[in-house]
């Protein structure tokens, strides 16, 4: 007698249905929600997923690039200022590079063609006393992508 397989059908959320749902976590919480919201709830976890997998790019692009000017970059730092995310090149010395700036600008291009959703402004600040090292942004809440300095 051969064996009949069941295929479970996907189940099917329309953004335009007010039908209510019951969701349940593998803690047991149960929440009651209306499958607009549930497939509302779905796509933003989707997006947020994707802008945090463009993010931690983002992140590496700027590691590297700050590898490879290693000879002047001291530190990279990438943190929330007035303007949103800002990142912050770190170069050695305490005299800003004028002739560093070509790089920089060449990098804040790179990273707004490549990561899109991730928008940020970069700068460069030279090395100078711990207080003042990193401007525009909040050393408690960046993230040192590069460097040695805390």
């Amino acid at each position: 007698m051969a064996s009949k397989t069941t295929e479970v059908e996907p189940l099917r959320l329309d953004f335009q249905s007010v039908q209510q749902v019951v969701v349940t976590d593998n803690d047991g919480d149960r929440w009651v929600t209306t499958v607009r919201e549930a497939a509302c709830a779905c796509r933003t976890a989707l997006e947020e997923k994707e802008w945090r997998e463009e993010f931690e790019a983002f992140l590496s692009h700027i590691h590297e690039w700050a590898k490879k000017h290693a000879e002047t970059v001291a530190a990279a730092f990438v943190g929330v200022s007035s303007e949103g995310l800002t990142g912050v090149i770190i170069t050695k010395g305490k005299d800003y590079l004028l002739d560093f700036d070509d790089e920089v600008t060449a990098l804040d291009i790179a990273l707004a063609k490549q990561h899109p959703n991730v928008r940020a402004d970069v700068l460069q600040s030279p090395e100078s006393e711990a207080a003042s090292r990193v401007p525009y942004i909040s050393l408690d809440r960046a993230v040192q992508i590069y460097g040695n300095q805390s």
